[in-house]
């Protein structure tokens, strides 16, 4: 993805956490998003028709009598910080999905932490040089799954052969986002850059 596609994800994800309240003011919402996150706007709790453009675009578009950005739901709300929707377990998971993260990642004795170093090229003051990471790789009671999405995730082939590190191409960043949601659902930590603008 590139960091504009990047950001509008990024920013959905937060922002989808009002759907239940917004539910509670209105007859009927139809959530249109990017074709990246049709599937994982299917699981946030409170969203129900969802669409989007392009190829995969209805071919009857909905008609509404009021659209809004979903980054201004806060001022619909008038949140506070004391009524800013943080939520647990806001994503519903496909079973599918679980069943599949859950034969990548059976449940042992050791701490799993997924990596995600890089935010992208954009802005590289915003990444950590993977090689800065190297002692904490060390740790023996951790394994560390590569969640970094693009061409810069090779660089895990960097490190070098370790019993602790772990690549799951079909986890990643770049799998889909309903795959990496449940992968990251059963790891006990991220480590992740801020990738936000």
């Amino acid at each position: 993805l590139d960091m504009s596609a990047q950001l509008c994800l990024n920013l959905a994800v937060q922002f989808l956490r009002y759907m239940p309240a917004l539910q509670t003011i209105a007859s009927s919402v139809i959530l249109e998003v990017a074709p990246q996150m049709l599937d994982l706007a299917r699981c946030i709790r409170g969203v129900g028709e969802v669409i989007t453009w392009g190829d995969a675009a209805p071919t009857h578009p909905p008609q509404w009598d009021v659209q809004i950005e979903v980054t201004e739901l806060p001022y619909l709300f008038r949140t506070r910080p004391r009524d800013l929707p943080i939520a647990a377990n806001y994503l519903r998971i496909p079973q599918d999905a679980r069943t599949a993260a859950a034969a990548a990642l059976p449940r042992d004795h050791r701490i799993h932490a997924g990596v995600v170093w890089s935010s992208g090229e954009w802005n590289l003051s915003r990444s950590i040089p993977l090689d800065h990471l190297k002692p904490l790789f060390q740790d023996p009671g951790i394994t560390f799954w590569n969640l970094q999405g693009g061409q810069i995730r090779n660089q895990w082939q960097t490190l070098g052969p370790a019993l602790n590190l772990r690549d799951a191409p079909a986890l990643c960043a770049d799998a889909g986002l309903v795959p990496l949601a449940a992968f990251i659902a059963r790891l006990d930590l991220v480590l992740t850059v801020y990738t936000l603008a």
